[in-house]
């Protein structure tokens, strides 16, 4: 028998998609970027960049700092990099979309005894 189930939120229970877009959208209208799909394909580029260099061993926090304003700068917009990834990482917390099916396959597993725990 099962006891315990572990998933990872992020596209599996929840629609990181989803809420990366709209804290995406949300950051780059507050900044004034005028062309949307400009922004995003020049924003996944360096994010690309930044996630390749902390998979090397870089450091995760200085890097993450610098996305947005590596970014914004190649739009010809200057902002605090910190201050930015503060900004777009709240809007990912209150990211709470779940994916179709969810509801029911909680249900399902809560049924067959499973328990469920949660971990920062």
């Amino acid at each position: 028998m099962i006891k315990y189930a572990i998933f990872d939120l992020d596209d599996t229970l929840l629609d990181f998609k989803r809420g990366e877009q709209e804290g995406l959208t949300k950051i780059m209208t507050k900044y004034g970027v005028s062309d949307l799909k400009q922004g995003f394909d020049t924003y996944t580029k360096i994010n690309h960049q930044v996630w390749e260099a902390i998979e090397q061993g870089q450091a995760r926090d200085a890097l993450l700092n610098t996305r947005f304003s590596k970014a914004f700068d190649l739009l010809g917009i200057k902002v605090d990099g910190a201050t930015v990834e503060a900004e777009y990482r709240n809007s990912l917390d209150t990211n709470f979309y779940k994916l179709q099916g969810v509801d029911e396959l909680l249900s399902d597993l809560k049924a067959a005894g499973v328990h469920f725990t949660s971990r920062n």
